[in-house]
């Protein structure tokens, strides 16, 4: 086989990966796996609800995700070998000889796992976010034949800037300024002090990730290291199926809430840029850069370590609301089974958000749960929409901010690529087309989120017809009804 460049790199390498069983994490070992002749994929594998990690790998690779590996490299299980650890432990929970295995077999880290929680609390962000990620840093200055390793951060660690280049920023707090936090002040007075501390950072998680950047700039600077930030991460574009995605966070959750009609008001701006890269292409990027990143080992060009920032706008802008447009067409011509108001969307300010949700959140959903309590059913809707104010409250700065993001970095590996490796690593945004990725973006949360089998689509169409019927009804009676209200208010007035 003739291999390209990008293969050479990787064909028998040993890959340390943290995060593996995560989202991301899933379509990298699948890449790395089918597209390369990998050496061995060390996974980190957290013991989960008494399951053994060996337990946890076979259950991933259950997943439709890998569907087509199997069909491509069905022998490829004796790649993967579960390492049993938690970031959250000391020393990665790693048992000695598992540490000792590592040191002298791995070639190439790839440091992803993280929490990705916005409202996590400051002391598990901190361990999970910025501890772990000095003990990886730490682990591999021990290693004997390691060519290259990627912090994944976020495009977004440093968003209290208008203007994020492809470099190092001054951390909130130091590293050690952290520690001396977590061992001087109780749990509760962290938690109360958050706010304070975070100061203009959104949340916990970019705050945490600032953080780490600085941590690994300072204590890799011996070692050929960089910083991988992809900004809001989504399904596939291309491989190994489009459409995939298997949870709730960054973009996917409003949208799940949209396409269902659940959510009807957001606080957002449709004028700015959404920032968002498909995950199988920012996982292509990820490999070419640690593949960049072996290339010039210690020999840098300044003191501070490789930067690559993997982002959308600059090749490919897209507006929210043009998204959200495109968004909505599909979501009317390919319904879900589990629809419950027409897709429709108010966009609001923070004012305008506590109104209108009042009415056409809270109101039906205090409705429903009063006819689920009266069917002998568990009122649930309330209490799903109280999860889903707290969201938008935590994503509202993202949604109406934009942000200009320099990508000279990604941009030179992709030039300097092999034609080869740029049609098996594809990472281009600029080719990506929006349309066609949002038609798969419905279809893959209908079917990989939501679980709507192909067969419920045409009782799912007509459901969404008397639905539209309904909603436009129910919201002329709204109106209505408020309109008597303000009438009486009125004339209460009016006869003082």
């Amino acid at each position: 086989m003739d291999h390209t460049p990008i293969q050479q790199f990787y064909k028998d390498a040993n890959v340390f990966i943290t995060g593996g069983t995560g989202f991301m994490g899933k379509i990298l070992v699948e890449k790395l796996l089918r597209s390369t002749e990998v050496g061995t994929l060390y996974l980190l594998v957290r013991e989960k609800k008494g399951k053994h990690k060996d337990d946890r790998i076979t259950e991933i690779f259950d997943d439709v995700v890998f569907k087509r590996l199997k069909s491509e490299k069905s022998k490829f299980r004796h790649r993967v070998q579960a390492i049993s650890g938690d970031l959250m432990l000391p020393h990665l929970g790693l048992s000695e000889s598992d540490r000792q295995l590592l040191i002298s077999k791995v070639n190439v880290i790839i440091h992803m796992g993280a929490t990705i929680k916005f409202n996590e609390s400051i002391i598990s962000a901190l361990h999970a976010n910025v501890y772990s990620t000095k003990l990886v840093i730490d682990l591999a200055k021990e290693m004997k034949h390691i060519k290259s390793i990627v912090y994944v951060s976020t495009a977004y660690s440093n968003c209290t800037r208008s203007e994020v280049e492809e470099r190092l920023y001054d951390p909130p707090i130091s590293y050690e300024k952290s520690v001396e936090l977590i061992e001087k002040l109780s749990p509760k007075e962290l938690e109360k002090s958050t706010s304070r501390l975070i100061g203009k950072w959104p949340n916990t998680y970019t705050f945490t990730k600032c953080i780490a950047e600085s941590l690994v700039n300072k204590e890799g600077n011996k070692l050929p290291v960089a910083i991988f930030r992809p900004s809001i991460v989504e399904s596939t574009y291309r491989e190994p199926m489009e459409g995939w995605k298997n949870n709730f966070y960054g973009a996917s959750g409003f949208y799940s809430a949209l396409y269902t009609g659940f959510l009807q008001v957001n606080i957002s701006s449709r004028d700015v840029v959404l920032d968002i890269v498909p995950v199988d292409m920012a996982i292509s990027a990820l490999i070419a850069c640690a593949w960049d990143v072996s290339l010039k080992g210690n020999n840098r060009a300044s003191s501070d370590i490789p930067v690559y920032n993997y982002v959308s706008g600059p090749e490919n802008p897209v507006l929210l609301g043009e998204l959200t447009d495109i968004f909505l067409i599909y979501a009317r011509r390919y319904p879900s089974a589990q629809t419950l108001w027409k897709p429709h969307l108010i966009w609001a300010n923070y004012y305008k958000f506590s109104i209108l949700s009042f009415f056409l959140h809270t109101i039906p959903a205090c409705i429903l749960d009063i006819l689920a309590i009266c069917t002998f059913n568990k009122p649930r809707i309330l209490d799903a929409y109280k999860k889903i104010h707290s969201s938008i409250i935590c994503t509202a700065p993202f949604a109406t901010k934009g942000w200009k993001f320099q990508n000279d970095n990604v941009q030179r590996v992709w030039l300097g690529m092999d034609h080869r490796d740029k049609e098996t690593f594809f990472f281009n945004m600029k080719d990506v087309n929006w349309t066609s990725y949002i038609r798969s973006y419905v279809m893959g949360i209908r079917k990989y989120i939501l679980k709507d089998s192909d067969k419920t689509l045409q009782a799912a169409k007509r459901k969404y017809r008397w639905l539209s019927i309904f909603n436009t009804t129910a919201r002329w009676l709204m109106i209505i009804f408020i309109y008597n209200i303000f009438l009486r208010l009125f004339k209460a007035i009016m006869n003082k």
